[in-house]
């Protein structure tokens, strides 16, 4: 299609009907500035006023896209060439489309693997969150070959810096509740105006089985030590040697304050494989420590 004798038919038709460019424009809902685009050849109408235009210029829209007036026989032809002409250019902006749309795809899809992966290595989802390390995990390992025992668990956790205090709690149960006093422990966190972000080790020493030895850091220090077993029932079934061990730790949770969240459980058996109780460690976040501990 030419565009410069596309114009210049526009102009002649127009001045032929005694129309202003003002007032063509204002038939067509548009500004007079477009029609004077169109016009000089600088852009076509929008595909929506082509019916239109045709319409107020009295010609047909294969005159409109000749760029002149036509005979009968010379219509017809030019009609069904410009059918071919419309229907190709078409279908070719469809495939243009389409190939823009598979880019446009590809692109938004690599940042947004971009943006999960480096989610995934600052811990961003994991906001105030604590959640175990993996078994096989290099950093498991290297836990695991310092230690000298695979009864160990650990943690790495996120909270808010708004949390100024952790509390692990160790309780020895029997048949789902707590027997005799609970033990804690707590950690105070200063203030380093950033996210507080650290781990926490929990295992027996190896071959004992009275306390349990827990290592909490984070990036502002750490504290640790161990906390004692003082149940005597646990020891009047056990012996303080204990046939089986268990260790369960949840694998993700979410931290919100005040709420205990379980990092450790041990079960223990006797000979026969009967269960005969549970060591279980909770740790609570707290945006300050309760008075009177």
């Amino acid at each position: 299609m030419d565009q410069i004798k596309i114009g210049a038919f526009i102009a002649a038709n127009r001045k032929k009907l005694g129309l202003t460019q003002v007032q063509l424009a204002e038939q067509l809902g548009v500004s007079n500035k477009s029609v004077s685009k169109w016009e000089r050849g600088v852009c076509l109408p929008d595909v929506s006023l082509y019916q239109p235009l045709c319409g107020i210029l009295d010609i047909s829209l294969t005159e409109f896209f000749a760029g002149e007036k036509l005979s009968e026989e010379t219509l017809i032809q030019r009609t069904e060439e410009t059918i071919m002409e419309v229907s190709m250019k078409g279908k070719q902006n469809v495939n243009k489309l389409k190939k823009w749309l598979i880019a446009a795809s590809v692109i938004v899809l690599g940042l947004l693997l971009c943006m999960l992966y480096f989610f995934y290595k600052t811990g961003a989802f994991y906001q105030n969150m604590i959640w175990k390390a993996p078994v096989h995990s290099g950093e498991m390992q290297v836990v695991e070959l310092a230690t000298g025992t695979d009864e160990v668990l650990l943690y790495n956790w996120k909270a808010d810096q708004a949390y100024q205090y952790v509390r692990l709690d160790l309780s020895y149960c029997e048949g789902g509740s707590p027997v005799g006093e609970t033990i804690s422990d707590y950690m105070e966190m200063d203030q380093t105006g950033r996210d507080h972000c650290g781990k926490l080790l929990l295992q027996f020493l190896d071959g004992q089985h009275d306390s349990i030895h827990f290592a909490l850091s984070y990036e502002g220090g750490s504290f640790g030590g161990p906390m004692e077993i003082q149940e005597p029932s646990y020891y009047e079934k056990t012996g303080g040697d204990v046939v089986e061990i268990m260790e369960e730790g949840a694998g993700k949770s979410k931290i919100s304050e005040g709420i205990p969240l379980t990092i450790g459980k041990w079960q223990f058996a006797d000979e026969d494989g009967s269960k005969i109780g549970e060591i279980l460690i909770t740790a609570t976040f707290l945006l300050e420590k309760p008075e009177g501990t």
